[in-house]
């Protein structure tokens, strides 16, 4: 995971037009679906074919990647932050990281019964 976010800052620093993250898939026909066997990934077996966990990625890796993907798509494209990650000491990974603790907290159940509401989460398939 560690690699992963300094890739997506890397990213962000070369403060692209619109800044997209996708989840890994296993398409059959390409080299990773011929090399399945060896590298050892597990996949769901019909389309769309995400992984679920590989060498590099427990499951619980993969479920935080995808909770990674709505905050990219919520955070990404704000001018705001992209400018704010310029300073010093802040990486849009770590902004991301306390959106995903903000989030987790907010789909909470209210007090009163209700959830309070989050922008952009999908959640995991």
């Amino acid at each position: 995971m560690a690699s992963f976010k300094r890739s997506l800052d890397f990213a962000v620093r070369l403060d692209p037009p619109h800044l997209a993250v996708f989840p890994l898939m296993v398409l059959p026909g390409t080299e990773l679906w011929h090399k399945a066997d060896v590298l050892g990934p597990r996949y769901d077996a019909a389309p769309p074919y995400f992984i679920r966990s590989h060498q590099g990625m427990n499951e619980h890796d993969v479920s935080t990647g995808w909770r990674l993907v709505d905050a990219v798509d919520a955070l990404g494209p704000s001018r705001t932050i992209r400018l704010l990650c310029r300073e010093p000491g802040v990486t849009f990974s770590g902004i991301v990281d306390h959106w995903l603790k903000w989030s987790a907290r907010a789909e909470r159940p209210a007090e009163d019964g209700g959830r309070l509401p989050v922008t952009a989460t999908h959640g995991c398939p």
